[in-house]
């Protein structure tokens, strides 16, 4: 099973206009020399994916072509779409009822269905963002987000565990001493004198 060419192709030429950012529109000359293709076909491509709403043309001086949405809401997922098709591998994968009369006993549909949905999965978990290097993918996100859980939760175990070892201290205090703390703030009147003073 080998990729075919305008995908290969096309994706290329995704990548070469994500790189470029969103306000320098890219000439199809410069594009197709860049990408070792003739102009013509390179033409033929955009099209489709102009079509596909993934790309747009931008007319007169300095024009060119723009990807048609940022970078980080494109997924190769559509990009393959545009150019090949659906991603399965097999008619049968969409509707099993294709598998002809007989055959269903020795047909390997559900073969075919895991290898469809790990193409698709393949396909969706990435951006143009991230081909192009300006970007995260979101198994990148995920674990970072999974890191800053982790460490929240550290973190609170350890507060947790502090409430907890003061709670113990302060259990722990003999009675006598808080006994005798009370008794010192005690006020005492001393006839002789006639003064108040604290106890000792």
């Amino acid at each position: 099973m080998q990729l075919g060419t305008r995908l290969r192709y096309g994706m290329r030429s995704m990548i070469h206009l994500a790189k470029r950012g969103s306000s320098e529109p890219a000439r199809a000359k410069d594009i197709a020399l860049a990408q070792g293709l003739s102009k013509g076909y390179l033409e033929g491509l955009l099209a489709t994916l102009r079509r596909a709403g993934l790309v747009r043309a931008v007319r007169g001086p300095g024009g060119g072509w723009l990807l048609a949405r940022p970078a980080s809401r494109i997924s190769p997922a559509e990009v393959y779409v545009a150019l090949e098709g659906a991603t399965a591998l097999a008619p049968c994968v969409a509707d099993g009822r294709l598998c002809p009369a007989g055959h269903e006993a020795a047909c390997a549909r559900r073969l075919w269905v895991r290898m469809t949905r790990g193409i698709e999965k393949a396909l969706k978990e990435e951006t143009l963002a991230v081909l192009s290097g300006a970007g995260k993918s979101d198994k990148t996100k995920r674990a970072g987000s999974r890191s800053r859980q982790r460490a929240k939760a550290a973190a609170a175990r350890k507060r947790t565990a502090r409430g907890k070892t003061t709670r113990a201290r302060t259990a722990r205090r003999p009675r006598t001493v808080i006994k005798a703390r009370r008794a010192r703030s005690k006020v005492v009147r001393v006839p002789a004198r006639g003064r108040l003073r604290r106890s000792a």
